[in-house]
Formats: structure tokens, sequence, C-alpha cells
């Protein structure tokens, strides 16, 4: 995915989870229930695993990129195969 798709959908907010994994520094968000931030990082190697984004996911965390919410879709891709 080319930087400047990445841009375009970072604004129109379809931010795809392989956009976060591929070396792009940008801020990942771990947002409870609550609303309440629980985790941010802008780090690849700080990324949770597959399994700990399921149980998050499950549980009812959101996640957000750059401060925009990261579609289930995209999460759900991530989850069936999309490797780090």
């Amino acid at each position: 995915m080319s930087l400047q798709r990445i841009q375009r959908a970072n604004r129109a907010g379809r931010m795809p989870l392989r956009a976060v994994c591929k070396g792009i520094k940008m801020l990942f968000e771990i947002y409870n229930e609550k609303g309440r931030r629980l985790f941010y990082t802008n780090s690849e190697e700080c990324l949770p695993s597959k399994e700990q984004i399921n149980s998050m996911l499950n549980a009812g965390y959101k996640f957000k990129v750059d401060g925009k919410p990261l579609l289930k879709k995209a999460i759900n891709e991530f989850l069936k195969g999309e490797k780090l």
C-alpha cells in the first residue's frame, strides 16, 4: 500500500491495520468499553499479538489509528492471517 493511499484512507477514517504494521509511524491506541485510553504506541514491536487483539475485541475494546477508529473489517482481516 502506497503512502499516499494510506494517507487518503486515514483522512477518510478507513485506516487498515496492515498500514500500521508496515513500519509507518502512526499512533495505535486501545480504548476500553468506557472510552478510556488504556494503551498507545508508535512502535511495531509493541503492538499486541493477534490473540490479545482478539480477546480485547471480544471484551468490547476499541482500536484507533491516529485518533480515527479502526474498522472491524480491517481487524478481522488481520486476525484471519494477515502477517505483521
